[in-house]
């Protein structure tokens, strides 16, 4: 396959031989690729995306007949965005009342099995970062599922440190350019602050110390995601109820 590429080179030669493989990559490889995106890939399945990824990412890299601009390659990218896009709508993700999730184990065990399974799409929207446009990403990974799904479904979960294990995960998740940048993450840290409130004054007084790990955890994912005045805050804020 790599038949006419020679690595740290990034032209082509004239040689006709050279030009050969990077042809039969964009008229053969691509359309076979976008085939198998639009009617064997599941996004939902991570080991399916992280494959699909690295082979889109390394045609990228080592094909220059492979790259943005080239019919071939859009028809594939637009595929995979259309099926990321697809995955995202088919979410669902239940809102319970915390009573009816107290009350209920089988309530609380679906929510749970749903929001990993939105936690897993985010993370295969995140693999195409840099293969796919950022801004159909985010809106994808932050609109579709942080504020419309994850986000609610923490909000309506009973008050515990698992809260603060499952932001976390999302973080992980999030690629760093998103955080350090101007981006949507508003409501998450809204979430955070007010997370770390609702754990202060539902946390009896002899798990106060675990509570006060959870705040600190807190603190730290809100610097994560490109806010340390929401850090500052919080961490202020749960220092004067602990030396009251």
């Amino acid at each position: 396959m790599f038949y006419g590429f020679r690595e740290g080179c990034d032209e082509i030669s004239d040689d006709d031989d050279a030009h050969l493989i990077p042809s039969l990559v964009k008229r053969i490889v691509l359309p076979l690729v976008t085939t198998l995106a639009e009617s064997v890939w599941e996004p939902l399945s991570s080991q399916q995306t992280r494959r699909l990824s690295q082979l889109v990412s390394r045609l990228m890299e080592d094909y220059p007949t492979v790259s943005i601009g080239s019919k071939n390659t859009e028809a594939m990218l637009t595929v995979i965005l259309k099926r990321l896009r697809k995955a995202v709508d088919d979410v669902y993700v239940p809102l319970f009342s915390k009573v009816q999730l107290e009350s209920s184990t089988k309530h609380s065990e679906f929510l749970n099995r749903q929001f990993w399974s939105c936690v897993k799409l985010l993370g295969n929207i995140a693999m195409w970062v840099d293969m796919l446009p950022s801004d159909s990403l985010k809106q994808l990974a932050v609109d579709g599922l942080l504020n419309r799904h994850l986000l609610l479904s923490l909000k309506n979960s009973p008050v515990n440190i698992t809260l603060v294990d499952k932001a976390k995960k999302i973080i992980t998740l999030l690629p760093m350019e998103w955080c350090q940048s101007d981006n949507n993450l508003t409501g998450l840290s809204q979430y955070l602050v007010s997370l770390s409130e609702l754990l202060e004054y539902s946390t009896p007084n002899h798990e106060k110390v675990i509570t006060r790990d959870a705040v600190t955890q807190i603190a730290e994912l809100l610097e994560t995601i490109g806010a340390p005045e929401h850090s500052e805050l919080v961490i202020r804020e749960h220092t004067l109820k602990v030396n009251r």
